[in-house]
């Protein structure tokens, strides 16, 4: 007579069946910690002492990245909450990257490093709100403090193994090599994605939805499912909801603070690393 099913065992928690991916999320961090910035501060040392641009080029260049970034957070944001392909979002993010590097790597022509520096921007607008989604998803709001905690960390720990790792082929190779080097990290990044189980990921708590009672989660309000009129529905309305936004004074107070901070604290490294490569052979 075959054994009787151990009822009184307690089932395994939620997170146990997901260890596999909570640890893929974390390689995802680690990897993707200097991606997502293209080359940081050595794409102006690179524009200036291989290329030899001028600080003009360099400084368009550079916010060309930086204006994509800023146009792409809200069509960004809505697109990681409508879609359940989370991984493939991301997936293109990184592949956004490695096209702006190799074609910079290839091609030092002004068209084609403003556009490696707007795909990079656009890239970047979407890291930040998908893998904290995905996390979310993953483990919902009980332990999404720890595992996100945990996920910085070790985004901390590649960004330092990173700018380790760029200092040491510039400096031994040659700063074009840079650029593979953060292709090879975006590749190692898309592996990772891959080890994520897709049915892991909860849709609607991802979205910051209901939990189900079955995970014992908080019962909240669940936000309302996408539009009938697909993505570019959801951007249209979300454009209309940024401009009602706008109207309001506190809010345009706020932006224009913002801006005038970032003109008078704008990021030193890049200007530093151009006035270093002018001293390359110096004695």
């Amino acid at each position: 007579m075959a054994a009787s099913h151990d009822s009184s065992a307690p089932p395994a928690a939620p997170d146990d069946a997901k260890k596999g991916s909570l640890r893929a999320l974390k390689a995802v961090n680690f990897f993707i910690a200097d991606v997502q910035n293209g080359m940081g501060p050595y794409m102006a040392l690179f524009l200036q002492s291989s290329v030899h641009w001028g600080p003009a080029q360099i400084g368009s260049a550079l916010a060309a990245g930086n204006i994509a970034q800023v146009l792409a957070q809200t069509p960004a944001g809505a697109l990681t909450d409508n879609l359940r392909q989370k991984r493939a979002l991301l997936i293109v993010g990184i592949a956004l990257i490695m096209t702006g590097m190799l074609g910079t790597a290839f091609f030092t022509v002004r068209p084609v490093v403003m556009g490696g520096q707007a795909l990079v921007g656009i890239a970047g607008a979407i890291f930040p709100p998908c893998l904290a989604a995905i996390a979310l998803g993953l483990v919902r709001r009980q332990r999404f403090d720890q595992v996100q905690g945990t996920n910085q960390a070790f985004n901390a720990g590649g960004n330092m193994f990173a700018a380790l790792a760029l200092g040491a082929i510039g400096y031994y190779l040659s700063l074009r090599w840079m650029f593979f080097l953060v292709a090879l990290l975006g590749l190692g990044a898309i592996i990772s994605i891959l080890r994520i189980k897709a049915d892991d990921i909860d849709f609607n708590a991802a979205r910051g939805g209901e939990e189900s009672a079955a995970t014992g989660g908080e019962q909240c309000h669940t936000p309302p499912p996408a539009p009938a009129g697909g993505v570019w529905h959801t951007i249209k309305d979300v454009f209309a909801c940024l401009g009602d936004l706008l109207k309001q004074p506190p809010v345009r107070v706020f932006l224009v603070a913002a801006v005038i901070f970032h003109f008078a604290n704008a990021a030193m490294v890049p200007l530093v690393t151009q006035l270093l490569a002018r001293g390359v052979g110096a004695k």
